[in-house]
């Protein structure tokens, strides 16, 4: 029998253990790796880390309090572990309706699946443990990305700032999503994708894997949302997996009556390393990202212009031909968008 109700708390307690292990992290006099690695991503803020629960794992570190309250906690709990191992047995045995709130923290050969990691617990909009999304501090880890669950969502929709704003910022990672936060800009969220990996890439199989997943009816609680800003990796000198992501989510988004623009981001930069480039002052950092957040803001494009241009970059066109598309492209979507604001105000 599946006790559900044993599998939430410790899970809860294991994000707590997560979260202590980073804030006594940030005590010890001896800057330890974690600790450099969050500052050279420019997430400096402890308050924030806290108030989202971030936290850092690595049990071999036995001189840790963290580590230790690990240990004491899964011997307590050790007849759950199979429920929490990824592709096990065990997890077929939990409830349809539960499985999704139940990320698992061990991986196929019993590893610790956030060794070595900060770790981001993700909740739905009533506060349920969705996911857990690690980011390796290592700079060579054949895995940097790992999630606990396989279910495709978003990062901070239980947030209530996203509740009395009309305008949505959505990022394609979650440092990118926490580079806003420590910037003042609370009206943002992360599309996290689970254990789907879009970088083997298919334009039709993320469209459908996107559709299937129903996450736009994650926003049905948002009732002032009107407009949806897409700020996505610019990573146009290799595989452009970011543009194409933000077209095809873009789509998705204005089936469901959203106006949708897209921040064009400098060349090879996310949010992140924007952020971290401006200086190695905190506050500078912030003033420097707020500009630039302000540029960007003002020469979002819709998204059907960003489609446009991914398109005329496959085709052999001229110069003066492209910037003859380019402008019949713009003045389609001036008067879409025209239409799409006189529908809104009905």
């Amino acid at each position: 029998m599946v006790n559900i109700e044993s599998l939430s708390y410790f899970l809860t307690k294991t994000i707590d253990i997560y979260g202590e292990y980073l804030k006594e992290s940030f005590s010890l006099m001896d800057m330890p790796p974690m600790v450099r690695y969050l500052q050279k991503r420019g997430i400096t803020s402890q308050e924030l880390l806290r108030k989202y629960k971030v936290g850092y794992f690595d049990t071999y570190l036995e001189s840790s309090r963290g580590a230790k309250k690990f240990h004491e906690l899964e011997s307590e709990f050790s007849q759950l572990k199979p429920f929490l191992t990824q592709y096990s047995e065990a997890r077929k045995k939990i409830p349809k309706e539960f499985i999704k709130h139940v990320p698992c923290i061990y991986g196929p050969s019993g590893n610790y699946l956030m060794q070595r990691r900060i770790v981001f617990p993700i909740y739905s909009q009533d506060g349920k443990l969705l996911n857990i999304y690690g980011k390796s501090i290592e700079p060579d880890s054949p895995s940097p990305h790992v999630y606990g669950g396989t279910n495709i969502c978003w990062y901070n929709l239980n947030s209530e700032d996203l509740t009395t704003s009309n305008s949505l910022i959505i990022t394609e990672g979650l440092f990118d999503a926490f580079t806003f936060l420590q910037s003042g800009i609370r009206n943002i969220t992360a599309l996290c994708t689970g254990r789907y990996n879009y970088n083997h890439f298919h334009e039709q199989d993320v469209s459908l894997t996107l559709r299937r997943s129903n996450i736009v009816n994650d926003f049905d609680h948002l009732t002032n949302l009107k407009t949806i800003y897409l700020c996505f990796d610019n990573d146009c000198s290799t595989h452009k997996y970011g543009s194409y992501m933000a077209v095809i989510l873009a789509r998705l988004l204005v089936e469901h009556h959203f106006q949708v623009k897209i921040f064009r981001l400098p060349k090879d930069k996310d949010p992140n390393s924007l952020f971290t480039e401006g200086s190695d002052n905190d506050q500078k950092r912030i003033q420097f990202f707020q500009e630039h957040f302000k540029e960007l803001l003002d020469n979002a494009v819709d998204f059907v212009v960003e489609e446009a241009h991914l398109l005329l970059d496959r085709l052999n066109l001229s110069e003066e031909d492209r910037k003859m598309v380019y402008r019949i492209v713009e003045n389609v979507s001036y008067y879409y968008n025209e239409v799409h604001q006189e529908e809104m105000s009905i």
